[in-house]
């Protein structure tokens, strides 16, 4: 599927709309100042409490600590607020090592810098409007292929990720004796993200905030182009060895801390999690490549349902498929692990006894459910033999198999999907 062909609705008319989730920096800032206001709230109030009741004097001496609380404390406050404050915004506007300020560089890092800034711009506008040309022009073949990936994903979930009133506000080149091969720019600025639902007309997300990037350049032909975005905030301790390799072995692209751009919003699995709550982890993404039939987007990743709150996430493969089954539920019957809610779903049993005493299937369509492929006995029964849980949930034109089994490898759920490739000839 090109994803040129796709039509998006206009969103000019979604503007000055309230800020959303944003991402964990976002609600971590309000929390603490929450926090804070509540705390000083409190203690003033212990302070009224203490000096009612008696009319009688108190000794000079518990005067003195009463003054020495009420005051030193408060002080004694601010001052770690001061100290320790200062750190944590040094911190987030942190110039990693090994980059130098492009006003200050060379003529030729200044040129490098302001070529680099023209170039992250065009970037922004060209994701935006999906303007897949453009990004063509201006990144390496690789990246190229990883964005038109990502862009076809947002198409057929019908969202537009647009970036408003971008500006740059800080721009370190690396710093090297030799710019010939490449070179890497660290970016400051600021936006107005917001991730647009087109087919609800509601945003999902706004984000107004700084932000901090490290963008990696290499030579195309006598120019300079985009090679690669890391995000400052990423977490590094969410890189498994493992899963890199099998995005390599498979020609797919990995990113260990994804986010929310993707993130599904609907459906049995997804939708109960509420947008902003989950968090998705080891993101691959790719095209599975068929001789018969072609090339199919593909994505795998960690699904963590409710964030933080120590829920084991599940392993998800999922793909686009040629057709739209409504919604269809399927999971093995099993007393333990995570259960989707079926709601607005309708519980369909089959003819045979020995299916249904095994898996439980909801759909909103009845019809479409006994003509989904993957429903066929001999597909199920090989599910059903494997080691571990393997669930099925679609949505629209988009197939999920999820699972909470964690001993599950990537490469077992791109067998499956290889499998109900198979099973739906497509």
């Amino acid at each position: 599927m090109n994803i040129n062909d796709i039509h998006i609705p206009s969103t000019n008319s979604i503007i000055h709309l309230a800020r959303g989730g944003g991402g964990g920096s976002s609600s971590g800032g309000g929390g603490g100042s929450s926090s804070g206001g509540s705390h000083s709230s409190s203690s003033s109030s212990r302070s009224s409490s203490g000096s009612g009741g008696s009319g009688a004097a108190l000794p000079w001496w518990e005067t003195l600590i009463i003054v020495a609380v009420f005051i030193g404390i408060p002080i004694l406050f601010i001052v770690l607020a001061m100290k320790f404050g200062k750190k944590l915004s040094a911190a987030s506007t942190a110039i990693p090592a090994g980059f130098k300020n492009a006003k200050e560089g060379s003529e030729e890092e200044k040129s490098i810098a302001n070529s680099a800034e023209e170039t992250f711009l065009a970037f922004q506008k060209a994701w935006s409007e999906f303007d897949t040309k453009t990004i063509q022009k201006i990144t390496s073949a690789e990246f190229y292929k990883k964005m038109v990936l990502e862009l076809g994903v947002l198409k057929n979930y019908q969202r537009v990720n647009s970036m408003e009133n971008v500006a740059v506000e800080l721009v370190y080149v690396s710093a090297q004796d030799d710019y010939s091969d490449g070179y890497q720019i660290y970016f400051g600025a600021r936006s107005t993200d917001k991730l647009i639902d087109t087919r609800e007309n509601k945003t999902l997300f706004t984000d107004n905030s700084s932000f901090s990037e490290i963008w990696s350049f290499v030579k195309k032909g006598k120019r300079y182009v985009l090679d690669s975005i890391r995000q400052t905030t990423e977490d590094v301790s969410k890189y498994v060895p493992e899963i890199a390799e099998f995005a390599k072995t498979n020609g797919f692209y990995y990113d260990p801390d994804f986010g929310w751009l993707m993130m599904p919003s609907r459906g049995a699995i997804f939708g109960p999690a509420g947008f902003g709550n989950a968090d998705i982890n080891n993101h691959v993404i790719g095209y599975y490549q068929d001789k018969k039939r072609g090339e199919k987007i593909v994505e795998f990743y960690s699904y963590e349902p409710k964030a933080g709150t120590g829920m084991k996430p599940f392993t998800v493969a999922q793909a686009i498929l040629p057709r739209s089954y409504d919604d269809i539920l399927v999971t093995e019957k099993s007393w333990y692990d995570f259960k989707p809610k079926a709601k607005g779903l309708n519980k369909i049993e089959t003819e045979s006894v020995e299916f249904n005493k095994k898996f439980a299937v909801w759909a909103a369509d009845a019809n479409k459910a006994t003509s989904f492929e993957l429903l066929a006995t001999n597909f199920m029964e090989r599910i059903y033999a494997l080691d571990f849980e393997i669930n099925i949930e679609v949505v629209d034109n988009v197939l999920y198999l999820y699972s909470p089994s964690a001993n599950i490898q990537y490469q077992d759920m791109l067998d499956v999907l290889s499998w109900a490739f198979e099973e739906m000839k497509m």
